[in-house]
């Protein structure tokens, strides 16, 4: 017995530096960002069983955070799953971009009344902030400063969003997932394996929203730089996968809109403009999204060091993708705040590779401990501060999509005001086409029912469009008497 108490240190000692020599270390120490995880899935469910409630009877008709362009999307998933049951459907109004459409052309063709929809949406919460999880954790920040801004940004304000039928919940998912595999293809001595997943998750953001190719447009181009300056080679990889990219995206879009009539596309580029009128409308709102990161950010330089800022490429290619996005929508003469929104997490993700700087000991330097408790503690207290403002403060303003901006002068605590206490409790669904009043359902489109007023002549045409379509794709019956 006392042999074998006294071997157990030995024993200990062979499965420790076993674990290490075999990689395992790395998958046991991921487990200790399980808490993150679990709170990740159970957003995702609550995620999507908040947008079930909303629903009765027709997803159009009911869901209540739908805008003139959910309109479109569930519109022409109806006309193109109608197409397919071979019925005739005039041209489409906009043609845009497959990826989303076609979630919305399963969910008509199922007849799942807008639970494919809510079960996308919720997934793309869930691989969005794994992918988070994953860089960050690359990145070196330890799994509380990832897990603490992963929540920040589930609770984050321009959160809202996500409650919307739009495509960007899901163009935002694939770009992350297009970031971590990024990531990866840098730190694993530039992994082909990695790029390639990096460049099927770009295809299909941009097939999703063109703005989702950007971050690895910007990540190729920052490593083929890295390559000439450090190695002086240019890494041929990166300039196939970006030319193999642009083929398919113009490839994939064009047969689309060969195949599907319409009148027109979305003007994606048209609004950019060398123009300084957007200063005021972006000093309100990257203000009240990205003001609380500076003091973090500020001191991670300054007690990191800028060399050794510099001398990450991983910050390079983050910061670089977040000043690309700023430049863009500043320029782009629409004041949506919603394009903010698609680039908010990896503005966290950028300070989290600071943060990560921070905690490593440079290269060679054993003295140094590998954990920084100063910005250990502020990190911490930023992304706390982070949940509280999106789950404690109505910023102002209404809960709608477009020209949303904080009002300073109406901010205030109210957490049933916040857009998740919103969404949970004060949101009901709607009735847009009075279909329980006219048809005794809200389920059908009966005789009688007329497309409902007071929407903007766009959102007007979309909505006439669809009531014609479901009369004409359902059969119809006698108006009943009131």
């Amino acid at each position: 017995m006392r042999e074998a108490i006294a071997g157990i240190p030995a024993v200990k000692t062979c499965v420790v530096e076993w674990m290490i020599s075999t990689r395992r270390w790395d998958a046991w120490s991921e487990l200790r960002a399980g808490w993150v995880v679990v709170v990740i899935v159970c957003v995702a469910i609550a995620h999507f069983f908040a947008m079930v409630r909303l629903i009765d009877g027709d997803f159009l008709n009911s869901y209540p955070y739908v805008t003139s362009d959910g309109f479109d999307y569930l519109y022409e998933g109806h006309a193109l799953a109608a197409r397919l049951a071979g019925l005739e459907i005039p041209p489409l109004l906009v043609l845009r971009n497959p990826g989303f459409v076609l979630v919305t052309t399963l969910d008509a063709a199922l007849g799942a009344g807008g639970l494919v929809v809510a079960a996308v949406m919720a997934g793309a919460v869930l691989v969005a902030h794994l992918a988070m999880l994953a860089v960050g954790r690359a990145l070196g920040a330890s799994t509380a400063q990832v897990g603490v801004f992963v929540v920040a940004s589930l609770t984050s304000t321009m959160g809202y969003y996500r409650a919307y039928v739009l495509a960007d919940a899901l163009a935002v998912a694939l770009m992350l997932s297009s970031i971590w595999a990024l990531v990866r293809y840098r730190q694993r001595d530039h992994s082909v394996r990695a790029l390639v997943w990096a460049s099927l998750a770009a295809l299909l953001g941009a097939l999703t929203q063109t703005y989702a190719a950007i971050p690895f447009l910007v990540g190729t181009g920052v490593f083929a730089l890295e390559g000439l300056l450090r190695e002086h080679r240019l890494r041929f990889e990166l300039v196939w996968a970006v030319c193999a990219l642009a083929a398919l995206v113009a490839v994939v879009q064009w047969a689309w809109q060969t195949a599907i009539p319409h009148q027109q596309t979305p003007p994606n580029w048209a609004y950019l403009a060398f123009s300084f009128k957007m200063i005021g409308f972006y000093a309100k709102v990257w203000g009240y999204v990205f003001l609380p990161l500076i003091p973090l950010s500020i001191i991670a330089v300054m007690l990191v060091g800028g060399k050794r800022v510099l001398a990450s490429p991983s910050c390079w290619f983050l910061g670089m993708t977040v000043l690309g996005f700023m430049l863009i929508t500043f320029f782009y003469q629409w004041p949506d705040s919603r394009f903010t929104a698609v680039y908010e997490p990896i503005a966290f993700l950028t300070v989290l590779a600071l943060v990560g700087i921070g905690t490593r000991p440079p290269a060679g330097d054993s003295t140094r401990p590998a954990s920084d408790k100063p910005l250990q503690v502020l990190s911490l207290v930023t992304g706390g501060g982070l949940i509280l403002q999106g789950l404690l403060i109505m910023p102002g303003g209404a809960w709608q999509p477009g020209i949303w901006q904080p009002d300073w002068r109406q901010a205030h605590v109210s957490p049933r005001e916040a857009w998740i206490g919103h969404a949970l409790s004060v949101a009901q669904p709607e009735d847009r086409f009075q279909l329980r009043e006219r048809c005794g359902s809200t389920a059908e489109f009966c005789e009688g029912v007329e497309a409902p007023p007071g929407y903007e002549p766009y959102a007007a045409a979309i909505l006439a469009d669809y009531l014609r379509l479901e009369q004409l794709s359902t059969a119809p019956r006698p108006r009943q008497s009131p």
